[in-house]
């Protein structure tokens, strides 16, 4: 009585269940970009409705409140996949918290694929004595690049921003960056 074969199948089938399933987040497709761009949207939109509210006087108002950690495993989950919606969301947010939870999903995200999403924020002018706080959540984002493409960016920055609350961010990044680099 040879159990092996049945032994060494049970183990295959287990495995190729295990790589099927390695492009699943849940019940989202993550080789599937339609399925990936809804999951996205689907998320961002649910943690931006938490935050809003109407007052007594009939006036829509927002107070930050966070995300559900579910919400942020999703989205690092779906990772490079999901950074063409992310930044599609970035580009255009009509709500309030839009962009500094969008810059956030990008650093879930990770890869080099969320540079010039981020760049793009850093850019953008910004009054030196008021902090930023969707370029500072931009900088701590980057972190989740590369760091050969991820420096230039800081670099930047640490040239351009006349924030010393941002260039102190930017130089503790570039220190990060410089040490995972290596």
């Amino acid at each position: 009585m040879n159990r092996a074969p049945w032994g060494l199948s049970a183990v295959v089938v287990a495995l190729l269940s295990t790589a099927a399933n390695a492009a699943q987040c849940g019940a989202v497709d993550s080789n599937s970009p339609e399925a990936v761009k809804e999951e996205v949207n689907r998320l961002y939109n649910k943690t931006l409705d938490a935050t809003e509210y109407v007052l007594p006087s009939g006036t829509k108002a927002a107070t930050w409140v966070g995300w559900e950690p579910s919400m942020q495993d999703q989205i690092a989950c779906l990772g490079p996949a999901a950074v063409p919606p992310t930044a599609e969301l970035l580009r255009s947010p009509a709500r309030p918290f839009g962009r500094f939870l969008a810059v956030h999903m990008l650093g879930w995200e990770g890869g080099p694929d969320i540079v010039p999403p981020l760049a793009a924020v850093l850019a953008k002018p910004s009054n030196p004595e008021k902090l930023d706080y969707v370029k500072l959540a931009a900088l701590e984002a980057l972190t989740a690049a590369p760091p050969d493409k991820a420096l230039p960016v800081v670099e930047q920055v640490l040239r351009s921003e006349a924030n010393r609350d941002l260039l102190k961010a930017a130089a503790g990044v570039k220190a990060r960056l410089t040490r995972s680099g290596d």
